[in-house]
């Protein structure tokens, strides 16, 4: 007896501890469970069944009650992309649950980018934004928000963020917190947040909205200039060729008569563009008639944005004003007869018309460095500061394939580029360029420059900017451009000066606010 008595305290102790570890590995798992919470749609849907569905869809519920910037964000991607998300948060085929970012939610964030509207974003950026605020299914709070640790809510971004306890939500670009919960939709359930979250963080946003602005401004057209003239701060200074303008009441002014005055159907598409910390480069191809004479012109820009904005403080455009003057009667001989002087001057592939030619560089020795820099932005600042005692030294850094243009020459082959070069330089003997602002980014490397010194006798000083292409991962360049108007080089010339001063009047007449025609 005594024996059976001890077993079955034994028994009864054993069992104890047993029913004691199942009841902590419960409570442990459970644990885990908030703390990364993956439930299903069928756990959520369950413990959602006593929020009775709302009769208005998500999309009406936004439109009704204040949610005006997020419906807006709704609209403006489906426009953009085609995304019918609208439909999608209007029917009650599917249920899903939003996370609502009020209107401060959103001008807050407008704020931190330096922008004034949801449409100042890039439409792909805005469309993640708000994939990331979605979830599939109804989850009311109690399966939003945990009862310890966080949990994990993944979303229709196939991306995640964390809830916590205290209701705060961690995402991957920023925070924000559960204000308002279990608003009751037809489709679904919507809690309200005081941040946008974010699945990129912001630098990168920026980033985005930087490079979406600056190809904007390049690109705008006469239906567009209000739409852009917001991406201009107060302070705006802009200088192409002919016009220099400060401050934004100029600037409107400028674009409204450059743009819808003077060249209503003018065209301009972006071809290559970097973006480095707050500047913004591209080159482009621009069309359409100015003031009813047709015209096409090559030439690359510059923006610089203020710090950690989207607003831009200073903008350069480079192109050849000859480009135009070429297309109106009385001018055009003028940049006629220059280009076929330059090219005589330069080109080794021009059949020079003229019966006296320039000089010749046949007995010139070419001193090939061998040696190859690994750093591109070296080769490239050389290859843009070249002049006449080092300029055999870039020859090595030209690809076989190799092309070089300016607003007159083109030219193709490394070898014809050195004897291009030679020829530049032996009328140009005392000419230097010195870099302004330069960026390096996927091969391209561009830069801004002043040019100063003499062309065949003639001084002049001009400002320019300049595009090199390399070969992925070497030294080697393939391609480079020089942006800079002739018309800088053509006022050292007496007999065509005159040339260039009627056109830039001309110009400005047209363009320019601040210009005083003296006619």
């Amino acid at each position: 007896m005594k024996n059976h008595v001890k077993n079955t305290g034994i028994t009864v102790r054993l069992r104890m501890v047993l029913s004691l570890s199942i009841f902590a590995i419960f409570l442990v798992s459970c644990e885990n469970e908030d703390k990364f919470l993956p439930e299903t749609n069928a756990d959520a849907e369950l413990k959602a069944a006593s929020l009775k569905k709302g009769t208005d869809p998500i999309a009406q519920i936004a439109m009704d009650e204040g949610f005006s910037e997020l419906f807006g964000a709704l609209n403006y991607v489906d426009s953009a992309l085609q995304t019918d998300f609208v439909d999608l948060f209007s029917n009650g085929k599917d249920q899903y649950t939003v996370f609502a970012p009020t209107n401060d939610a959103f001008w807050a964030l407008y704020t931190d980018l330096g922008v004034g509207k949801i449409s100042d974003l890039p439409a792909e950026s805005v469309r993640d934004i708000l994939l990331y605020h979605v979830t599939e299914g109804r989850r009311a709070s109690n399966s939003v928000v945990p009862k310890m640790n966080v949990r994990k809510v993944e979303t229709l971004l196939d991306e995640s963020f964390m809830v916590n306890t205290d209701r705060s939500i961690t995402a991957i670009g920023n925070t924000a917190a559960i204000t308002s919960a279990d608003i009751s939709a037809s489709n679904g359930i919507i809690h309200v947040i005081d941040a946008v979250l974010l699945p990129v963080d912001l630098a990168t946003l920026l980033h985005q909205t930087r490079l979406k602005i600056g190809r904007a401004l390049l690109e705008v057209q006469a239906p567009g200039v209000d739409e852009v003239l917001p991406y201009y701060a107060d302070n705006i200074e802009y200088h192409d060729p002919v016009v220099n303008i400060y401050g934004i009441g100029d600037m409107t002014a400028f674009l409204y008569q450059l743009i819808i005055g003077a060249s209503p159907n003018l065209v301009t598409l972006v071809v290559d563009e970097t973006l480095i910390d707050d500047i913004y480069s591209a080159t482009w191809i621009m069309s359409g008639d100015f003031i009813g004479v047709p015209y096409e012109a090559k030439g690359i820009s510059i923006f610089k944005f203020l710090p950690n904005s989207a607003q831009v403080y200073y903008q350069r455009d480079y192109y050849s004003e000859g480009d135009i003057m070429a297309t109106i009667p009385g001018l055009d001989q003028a940049i006629g007869g220059f280009r076929a002087y330059y090219r005589c001057a330069v080109d080794p592939t021009f059949e020079c018309p003229f019966t006296t030619p320039p000089a010749s560089i046949e007995n010139t020795q070419l001193s090939l460095q061998n040696q190859i820099s690994s750093d591109q932005l070296e080769v490239g600042r050389q290859l843009v500061e070249i002049h006449a005692g080092n300029w055999t030294n870039v020859l090595p850094f030209l690809a076989s394939n190799y092309e070089y243009h300016d607003p007159i020459v083109n030219i193709y082959g490394p070898e014809t580029m050195a004897a291009f070069l030679g020829r530049l330089f032996v009328g140009s003997s005392n000419l230097y360029t010195i870099v302004e602002d330069e960026t390096l980014t996927d091969d391209i490397y561009m830069a801004t420059w002043t040019m100063a010194g003499e062309f065949n006798g003639a001084p002049f000083s001009a400002p320019g900017m300049s595009i090199v292409k390399f070969v992925e991962g070497t030294t080697q360049t393939y391609y480079s451009r020089d942006y800079y108007t002739e018309g800088d080089v053509m006022l050292g010339v007496p007999e065509l000066a005159g040339a260039v001063l009627g056109f830039r009047h001309y110009y400005r007449s047209a363009v320019d606010p601040t210009y005083m025609s003296s006619q």
